[in-house]
């Protein structure tokens, strides 16, 4: 079983406060992943799923009824 240093704990707790969500760390959990590697792939989700609810957003924004 893994466990997780204070510092790495204290980063998952940053990404979900800041993000909303719980950064995916099954993988490092499983020991498939070093904690580095996980938290980088989290990081990118975040940023890709940031980016396309930004386009998202953009997109249904009505014309300007000015």
């Amino acid at each position: 079983m893994i466990k997780y240093t204070v510092a790495q704990r204290a980063w998952c707790d940053t990404y979900h406060r800041e993000t909303g969500f719980h950064p995916m760390m099954d993988s490092f959990e499983a020991g498939r992943e070093t904690f580095h590697d996980a938290a980088t792939r989290a990081i990118r989700w975040y940023e890709t799923h940031s980016m396309e609810a930004h386009r998202l957003i953009q997109l249904a924004l009505p014309q300007r009824q000015d």
